[in-house]
């Protein structure tokens, strides 16, 4: 199924880029159904290690703008990949320490709704 989505990605190419729909769709159902090595290893992967995966997407996805802007500021004449370097190390800690100051959040207002 995957080589039609290809095909059709590449007949209707343009410029928009949203040739590739098809594609990542055809990615996406072929993951969630369990048919390809990568969707067969990553479903080998614990509840508790994918889910806190997720749980640190979120302040991941909250953060990387915060440091992208940051960085395109801060560094206005580095190189690119000196950028992206930094941008990336930036999000991982700002993202850990948002996730960080949450746990104690919940933990705290756990306490207090226990009381």
């Amino acid at each position: 199924m995957l080589p039609l989505s290809i095909a059709i990605a590449l007949w209707g190419k343009d410029d928009s880029g949203l040739f590739m729909i098809p594609v990542f769709a055809e990615i996406v159902i072929s993951a969630m159904l369990g048919v390809t090595p990568v969707s067969r290893l990553l479903n080998r992967i614990p509840s508790r290690v994918s889910g806190f995966m997720g749980k640190m997407s979120l302040f991941i996805y909250l953060a990387q703008w915060s440091a992208i802007f940051g960085v395109m500021l801060w560094m206005p004449l580095s190189e690119s990949g000196v950028k992206i370097a930094a941008a990336a190390v930036i999000t991982v800690i700002y993202g850990a320490v948002l996730y960080a100051v949450d746990t104690v959040h919940r933990r705290s207002a756990r306490k207090r709704d226990i009381r």
